[in-house]
């Protein structure tokens, strides 16, 4: 059939098969002007129509479905994605909490990252740090006790060198508190005191432990409470500064010390509280009144 443009006059012969069977309207492809090239039978017009009609509904429901099975597999492989983020970070997680004591972890930290890594997570995150902790013994809870005792000696010898006996003489005195025993020099104490530290370290979780038990509150036994004083000795780093990191550092050991019974060994504040505090208090006044008492 040729069809010519009514306005501009250009024509072109197109196969009859390449028409549409209800095509009636055509636009030139020289000018753009649309126009009508021919007109079909009415009801040929409509039965025909109904088929196209019939053809690009079954297309569209076609084509539909196709990208219905696409939208399904998109949404498959973002399923599987999130999956995986999922899985990824649920690994992290646990990665996370069985490195939980970076110190208990050296192969894969290195002795002195490892070593600062568990001062700050202690001093810093003591919630996450005790909460997570994983039981693995008593050595290396002592050896990081000895390890922080040993630092605060070295500190407080080279103080003595430096700075006279006036300083010094303040950080002896907390060391007392810190170690329980009488010091008769930076030297002694730097050569012979772990053995005395260590004693006190196992007779100090044993008495805090019972104490612990008095109130239900020694819930993961022995070794957490041990494990618990251990590490939450990691404050008493800031001895290292003269005159108030003692000050300082007792304070915060106290209080991490608090916060690590309270989640190793899964109680309340309040149970720790009256074991730790209320109880040694009142044994204290029972033997001030005691002997007060035996003076009469």
């Amino acid at each position: 059939m040729i069809i010519t443009c009514p306005k501009c006059e250009f024509s072109r012969d197109v196969p009859d098969e390449k028409i549409p069977k209800t095509a009636t309207r055509a636009t030139c492809p020289k000018c753009g002007y649309k126009f009508e090239f021919r007109k079909l039978d009415k009801l040929e017009n409509k039965v025909e129509i109904r088929e196209e009609i019939k053809r690009d509904v079954s297309k569209e429901e076609k084509e539909n479905i196709w990208e219905q099975l696409e939208d399904l597999g998109a949404k498959a492989e973002a399923q599987k994605k999130d999956d995986k983020q999922k899985d990824s970070s649920s690994t992290k997680h646990k990665e996370v909490q069985s490195d939980s004591i970076p110190w208990e972890n050296l192969d894969k930290y290195g002795f002195f990252p490892g070593f600062f890594l568990t001062l700050k997570k202690v001093m810093f995150s003591p919630v996450d740090f005790f909460s997570n902790m994983k039981f693995k013994g008593y050595g290396k809870p002592l050896v990081f006790y000895l390890l922080l005792a040993e630092i605060q000696a070295v500190f407080v010898f080279l103080w003595q060198m430096m700075l006279g006996s006036a300083i010094i003489q303040q950080q002896e005195e907390a060391l007392v508190g810190m170690l329980g025993y009488s010091t008769f020099g930076s030297l002694f104490i730097l050569i012979f005191y772990p053995i005395i530290l260590s004693l006190f370290l196992f007779v100090g979780a044993g008495i805090n432990h019972f104490l612990l038990l008095i109130f239900r509150a020694g819930n993961s036994g022995f070794e957490g409470t041990y494990r618990a004083i251990a590490y939450a000795s990691a404050p008493m780093i800031l001895s290292i500064i003269p005159v108030i990191g003692q000050f300082i550092g007792g304070i915060w050991t106290f209080v991490v010390t608090f916060m690590a019974y309270k989640h190793v060994h899964k109680t309340t504040y309040g149970r720790v509280f009256m074991a730790l505090v209320v109880t040694p208090i009142v044994l204290v006044l029972g033997v001030i009144f005691f002997l007060n008492q035996m003076k009469f």
